[in-house]
């Protein structure tokens, strides 16, 4: 008698950036014994409201299967709560909802160095964070990348009461010669208060050439 074996899916390096799929497109996941009512899947926003997703697509051989983004969402941040056969527990990971095949930068986690939300169940808790003290975050940029087009990255702070923006310079993450992720403090003008979080990229002339979407969680400044 052939038993089928305990359901995996293949996130491979999707913990700190998370996937990206645009608005109407397919998010296609791979691994073994992907099979009907065996795995479920909710995608989860800020609000933590449920979308759940329908229409799943599985390989026969439960090897991959297609999620579709409904084109009704807002762009934005959100979290892909997956249910298995097997597992008392979901995992829980970040999918960026683009509104096009763009692409564009993309922040994966924004967190204080003594934080950590590799794997969150919900982004409803904003990212409390105080003035002059280093965010560590990670993001699809690379500094090797900035330094060849002569570009540089910024953090750009909206704030949810006013809507009064204020930005400050990001170290971007730099593969060849640091363990640590891209950093970002926030400079002393930025007042307290709520804020949503984007990631820009900026030419020589501090013209902004292409900007994120807003970081899932807000951030709390105190």
């Amino acid at each position: 008698m052939v038993t089928k074996g305990r359901v995996f899916v293949d996130y491979k390096n999707q913990t700190f950036f998370g996937y990206r799929v645009a608005l109407g497109k397919t998010l296609t996941l791979t691994g073994f014994n992907l099979f009907e009512g065996d795995i479920r899947f909710d995608l989860i926003d800020r609000f933590n409201k449920i979308h759940s997703l329908i229409g799943v697509l599985f390989e026969k051989y439960g090897r991959q299967l297609q999620l579709t983004i409904p084109a009704s969402l807002p762009p934005g941040q959100y979290v892909l709560r997956t249910y298995a056969k097997g597992f008392k527990e979901p995992v829980c990971l970040r999918v960026n909802v683009l509104k096009d095949d763009q692409v564009r930068p993309t922040i994966g986690t924004l967190v204080t160095q003594t934080a950590s939300e590799a794997s969150p169940c919900s982004i409803m808790e904003p990212v409390a964070a105080q003035r002059g003290i280093a965010l560590f975050f990670t993001s699809t940029l690379e500094k090797s990348v900035l330094d060849k087009l002569g570009q540089h990255a910024a953090l750009k702070l909206v704030s949810v009461s006013s809507g009064a923006s204020y930005s400050g310079s990001v170290v971007a993450y730099d593969y060849a010669n640091s363990v640590f992720p891209g950093s970002f403090t926030i400079p002393t003008i930025v007042p307290p208060g709520l804020f949503t979080a984007t990631l820009q990229v900026l030419d020589m002339k501090n013209n902004v050439v292409d900007e994120s979407e807003p970081y899932g969680r807000l951030v709390q400044i105190n």
